[in-house]
């Protein structure tokens, strides 16, 4: 697995590179912020028309409708609230060749040559062993549901990496997550005393694919008047498949355990790693 503190380097540096583009847009014409918003406004409309929402399966289709018109009206009464236009008239609004897209489209390569000094790999989680080359997830939308692709999904963030191993690890696979809070459908853990790691029943893969292949999942909004470019680590590559190197993982470190309360099937409390019974 990628170590900690190049991955906690790459975060300050994006960080850092977020805030620099953010001024930058805070000092370009408010025209070009705003069609900037209402272009990822309209992505956001196009792609919950198509994604199946997480948590639904086709089976519930009323619950899935229901969670697609919530989703639907809340970036609706933006456009409204805020533009004073409908939905149907975006396209009046917006270019082809957007200024905004373009200064985007240069903060997208910029996080990839600072991932690729820092970290140079990234991490997909999987609980499948002996895989030499990681393939496309097809039509999969992005964390902020602004884009549907057909690509390879990782993440350069340490404890986002520990959250998913343990996701893997579990049977049926399954995490919800929500501030410092992490309730898994499984107990796929073995504690034991006198170590600074927990065990995992079952093992699962890390695979390493080199950056250069990827660019970073990202979200625009504006908010109280000001530019926000939003990036929590997910990371694509928009590829058939790219070769991966193997690293077998078979524990987590307990202070991941200080950092989170992690609760697993059945379980009102949250583990305790100071005793070997949970």
């Amino acid at each position: 697995m990628i170590n900690k503190q190049d991955m906690d380097e790459c975060q300050v540096l994006i960080q850092l590179l977020i805030e620099n583009y953010e001024q930058i847009l805070s000092n370009c014409n408010k025209d070009i912020v705003h069609e900037l918003e209402l272009i990822y406004l309209k992505r956001k409309l196009d792609t919950v028309k198509k994604a199946m929402p997480e948590g639904y399966k086709p089976s519930d289709e009323m619950k899935r409708q229901d969670a697609i018109n919530r989703i639907t009206q809340k970036i609706k009464q933006r456009i409204i609230e805020y533009y004073g236009i409908e939905t149907d008239e975006i396209e009046k609004f917006i270019k082809d060749d957007s200024e905004g897209l373009h200064i985007i489209e240069q903060f997208k390569k910029e996080c990839t040559e600072i991932a690729k000094r820092t970290i140079k790999r990234l991490n997909t989680i999987i609980p499948t062993r002996g895989v030499t080359r990681l393939n496309a997830s097809k039509n999969r939308e992005n964390q902020y549901y602004n884009e549907i692709i057909n690509g390879i999904f990782a993440t350069s963030d340490y404890d986002e990496t520990i959250s998913y191993t343990i996701r893997a690890a579990c049977s049926p696979k399954g995490m919800i997550k929500r501030g410092n809070e992490i309730r898994y459908p499984d107990d796929p853990f073995i504690i034991e005393e006198n170590s600074d790691f927990v065990l995992l029943k079952n093992p699962v893969s890390a695979y390493l694919t080199d950056v250069s292949y990827f660019e970073p999942s990202i979200d625009f909004v504006i908010e109280n008047g000001s530019p926000k470019i939003l990036f929590d680590s997910e990371w694509v590559a928009k590829v058939d498949g790219l070769d991966a190197e193997e690293e077998r993982i078979d524990r987590v470190p307990k202070e991941f355990f200080t950092r989170y309360k992690v609760y697993t099937r059945g379980s009102n409390e949250p583990i305790s790693i100071n005793n070997k019974e949970k």
